[in-house]
């Protein structure tokens, strides 16, 4: 019988503040029906996060409030939407960010 040895690294995570307000990566995209949206936020700050269609017309608001610090996740379920492109935009007292979504049905 052999016996490998085994060396355990350590790993560390770099803790990263952020200094503003972040739009993260939809998931999944393309999606069929639902997919999860998120933000990151570094202090209490009022946060909008809207669904645009290719006109810029609103079709959805998915998140309207005071965020808390850190990771919010909201999903958007299309069960009303058409196949087709979507934005969706991120309004903060600070910044917009605004990503391209794909529903695919």
């Amino acid at each position: 019988v052999t016996l490998r040895s085994l060396t355990l690294v350590s790993v560390e995570e770099e803790l990263v503040i952020p200094t503003a307000v972040e739009l993260l990566a939809p998931y999944p995209n393309p999606f069929n029906s639902t997919t999860t949206l998120g933000f990151v936020s570094p202090d209490h700050r009022r946060v909008r996060l809207r669904i645009l269609n290719m006109l810029g017309q609103e079709i959805a608001c998915i998140f309207d409030g005071q965020a808390e610090p850190g990771r919010t996740t909201v999903s958007w379920n299309t069960s009303s939407s058409a196949t087709g492109m979507y934005f969706v935009v991120l309004d903060s007292e600070t910044n917009r960010r605004a990503r391209k979504l794909i529903l695919l049905k």
